[in-house]
């Protein structure tokens, strides 16, 4: 799986994980 799409786990994974984690923090926060 993680050989299948090397770019889109790279790319748009770590944008999506970034602001995942941002929204976590928001509400962890707020």
């Amino acid at each position: 799986m993680s050989k299948s799409k090397p770019v889109f786990s790279s790319s748009i994974g770590k944008k999506l994980i970034m602001s995942l984690t941002g929204i976590f923090l928001c509400l962890f926060l707020v």
